[in-house]
């Protein structure tokens, strides 16, 4: 890049000094498009393109690496060199990528606005290569806000031509999207089958990293139709592979899922010990990857099934080392994992179902049953909103159980929620909400 005469910043100050520029630049560029797009010709216009080209490495580096402030950098002067030089598979990646960074700023009009122009260039473009990537990229922002539909069809789409084209790198890329954005929005079957596929073909290709992906999807959509045991083998041997491919958000969603099984299968002090190991590796960071929320909500349900259940025990007064409540113990747990889900919440709005979720069984174990039940009716309009039916379960199954006095609301939350649950399969919170229906306990 310097050679190029286009340095990279090496420090974090350096990335923030460079920032304002970019965007200042990047406005011009949308006021006077005529004097700044395509203005570079000849040689000038092939540097540009190389460079462009290595800033969307560069910001891919960063994304794996969760670096906020170099990836906005990356993506602002990825766009602003690659819109000197004019329509070009690199500007169609770019105005991908800065969808994305404009969906982070919560502009979604202007995100969508740059769906839009990487789409039309790809297609003017016509490289097969960039139509997948930019299918890739623009189909994650769409995750972000819940457009379950346009993902799965652009998806589809880049997965069918990675399959002409023999690309298995972004065939891996596209299957990913379309097995997590499945198990996000609830249709759990068709994850479970893209995962099993992506799996199969990872190993028979000996690729490490998509190896990773296969087995923490099987994994994930195996606990949440009740096959705990068999998942955790395989998410331990996705942590062994991490250690040879780090990958923050991976580790937060394998030892988040992990957390889930163990709790799952009773195994209380092997759950919260990897709900923390989440905490620990999520602290003082900024969320950057839209599937984050997988692992935060797992260990946020281990922190706050193991608090509830200290509430209700008033035999374990103190853990045994006699010097600690396990009351404050997991409350201080439970209060971590909501301030992750918070974080997400403000930068992913499919994140807003969760977070609600929580914040209402906060204030619920708290002893505020009002503040409880208007976070989650909000969780729920959310929930419905974004067309998230595991979530809108989990919530009206809260709901239907706090509303002892409204005989009628809580038959229909628990009714609507045990209906959802019995679709999607989802064992474990079928029957806590059958015996929520019941009388037997409260979900």
């Amino acid at each position: 890049m310097h050679l190029l005469e286009y340095p990279i910043p090496k420090f974090t100050a350096q990335f923030a000094l460079g920032l304002f520029p970019q965007i200042v630049r990047q406005i011009f560029h949308r006021y006077f498009p005529t004097r700044f797009i395509g203005s570079l010709h000849g040689q000038k216009r092939e540097v540009a393109i190389e460079v462009s080209r290595l800033y969307e490495l560069m910001g891919r580096t960063y994304f794996y690496s969760q670096e906020t402030l170099p990836i906005m950098y990356c993506v602002l002067r990825c766009v602003n060199t690659a819109e000197r030089a004019g329509p070009s598979a690199e500007l169609a990646s770019a105005y991908a990528g800065l969808a994305i960074l404009a969906g982070f700023a919560q502009l979604h009009p202007l995100a969508e606005t740059y769906v839009e122009r990487a789409l039309a260039v790809a297609e003017s473009v016509n490289q097969p290569s960039n139509l997948i990537t930019v299918r890739v990229v623009t189909s994650v922002y769409k995750i972000t806000v819940g457009k379950w539909d346009e993902v799965r069809v652009r998806a589809e789409e880049a997965k069918a031509i990675c399959e002409q084209l023999g690309d298995y790198r972004q065939w891996g890329d596209s299957a990913v999207v379309l097995a997590e954005s499945a198990l996000i929005s609830g249709d759990i079957r068709y994850a479970l089958n893209i995962q099993n596929t992506l799996l199969e073909d990872a190993r028979r290709r000996r690729n490490p990293l998509q190896q990773d992906w296969g087995l923490f999807g099987v994994a994930a959509n195996n606990i949440r139709l009740g096959n705990d045991a068999m998942a955790i083998p395989m998410l331990e041997e996705a942590l062994q592979m991490l250690e040879e491919i780090p990958n923050l958000a991976s580790s937060i969603n394998t030892n988040g899922q992990l957390a889930l099984a163990h709790l799952h299968l009773g195994q209380d002090e092997k759950a919260f010990a990897y709900a923390e190991q989440v905490l620990d590796l999520a602290a003082d960071m900024s969320p950057t990857v839209y599937s984050m929320d997988i692992g935060f909500s797992a260990a946020a349900e281990v922190c706050f099934d193991l608090w509830e259940k200290a509430l209700r025990d008033p035999s374990r007064q103190l853990d045994a080392d006699k010097r600690s409540s396990p009351v404050d113990k997991y409350k201080l747990s439970a209060e971590k994992a909501l301030k992750l889900l918070r974080a997400f919440r403000k930068v992913f709005p499919i994140g807003q179902p969760a977070f609600y979720h929580y914040q209402g069984r906060y204030e619920w174990l708290m002893g505020n049953s009002e503040k409880a039940i208007k976070s989650w009716c909000k969780g729920l309009e959310a929930a419905q909103k974004f067309k998230m039916p595991y979530e809108e379960g989990l919530i009206r199954a809260r709901l239907g159980s706090s509303l002892r006095d409204n005989s009628n609301a809580r038959r229909k939350h628990i009714s609507r929620a045990i209906q959802i649950f019995e679709k999607m399969g989802a064992i474990h919170e079928l029957q806590s909400a059958k015996r929520a229906e019941a009388g037997e306990t409260q979900f």
